[in-house]
């Protein structure tokens, strides 16, 4: 099992994802949902998983700006948005 966590500040797209990869990604275990940048370092220091799905724009800024706080990161990411002007930022 994959420990997964989602940084998503709309919880209905949360939900919906969770619910995906429920069906399509057995092997990933949801850890946890993090809604901002301060809830989602703590969640990321706190679970240490393998995966994270970012929203890159949230409430409180960008995802790239919680990325930069981390001391380390060693899990996987993949970005989730609706906004092809972000693509530089993520590759």
């Amino acid at each position: 099992m994959y420990k997964v966590v989602i940084i998503e500040d709309d919880i209905e797209l949360a939900q919906t994802l969770s619910k995906v990869l429920s069906i399509e990604a057995p092997f990933f275990e949801l850890k946890g949902i993090a809604p901002s940048i301060s809830e989602g370092e703590i969640l990321i220091n706190g679970v240490k998983p393998d995966v994270v799905f970012f929203d890159v724009e949230l409430k409180d800024g960008l995802s790239f700006e919680l990325l930069e706080k981390l001391p380390k990161i060693d899990f996987e990411i993949i970005f989730v948005t609706a906004f092809s002007h972000y693509a530089i930022n993520a590759f």
